[in-house]
């Protein structure tokens, strides 16, 4: 595996919380397609439990819709946290993705 490759696969597994010692053993490329292969189900599943928040989301704003005006106020406020959480966690999961794209790339082009 090049350096360069290994670096890159090094830095998006410490970065997906896997310790240093995984790439001690000089990993195949299939090592690697399974490693990637259960990142994608950890995005998969990060991904349905940002949907589900998202339902509640909706919920929530539904209720407030329905309740009086005091009321109306402090869910609001309620409404623009559980949002900024929402669109934080969303931003957190796209950068996790780019990063298995990017390991993707640099296993396909070792393919080679």
């Amino acid at each position: 595996m090049k350096k360069g490759t290994k670096a890159l696969i090094l830095g998006v597994l410490l970065s997906f919380g896997f310790s240093p010692s995984v790439l001690a053993d000089k990993p195949t490329i299939e090592t690697m397609e399974i490693k990637l292969a259960n990142l994608e189900v950890d995005i998969t599943k990060k991904k349905l439990e940002l949907i589900k928040r998202e339902e509640k989301l909706n919920e929530m704003k539904v209720k407030s819709h329905h309740s009086n005006k005091i009321d109306k106020k402090n869910m609001a406020l309620k409404l623009a946290e559980v949002e900024a959480a929402l669109a934080k966690d969303k931003l957190l999961l796209s950068e996790r993705e780019v990063k298995l794209y990017e390991m993707k790339v640099a296993l396909l082009k070792e393919e080679k």
